[in-house]
């Protein structure tokens, strides 16, 4: 009987560090897709075909940076109220939106609609922007 528990449980062990190391392999994989991804992204070539999936997510997660790096600077300057919010939107949106258009020459009616470059990711990226902002607002600015 003993055996047999032990048995069980090394099974699972097994099959536990079989998961873990499949999910290291598909973070890896997924990882250096995205630095492929920001390396054609910013390349000085716009002959590069993209797929409305890798744009999308070359998208988020510019804007990501974009949303951290704006929440701290608008935390330390101190800005507040809709000013803030509204250039954080002109930039968010704007740089992108430009960005695809001028330098790759891409035209979002190819890849969906002609909101594609000013909406992948807007929402989860405004989130983080108002959460850094007011953290450094708070810690910075406060009485």
């Amino acid at each position: 009987m003993q055996k047999k528990i032990e048995k069980q449980q090394r099974k699972k062990q097994a099959k536990n560090q079989e998961i873990k190391q499949e999910s290291i392999l598909q973070f890896k994989e997924k990882w250096e897709n995205i630095q492929k991804l920001f390396r054609n992204f910013y390349k000085n070539e716009d002959t590069i075909e993209w797929q409305k999936e890798d744009l999308q997510e070359i998208l988020l997660w510019t804007r990501f940076i974009i949303s951290f790096v704006l929440g701290i600077l608008f935390g330390l300057i101190p800005l507040t109220g809709f000013i803030a919010i509204a250039l954080y939107l002109l930039v968010s949106v704007g740089f992108l939106e430009i960005y695809c258009r001028k330098k790759h020459h891409l035209d979002p009616e190819d890849f969906g609609s002609a909101f594609t470059f000013a909406s992948a990711g807007l929402m989860p990226s405004s989130a983080l922007f108002l959460l850094i902002w007011i953290i450094v607002y708070s810690n910075f600015n406060s009485i």
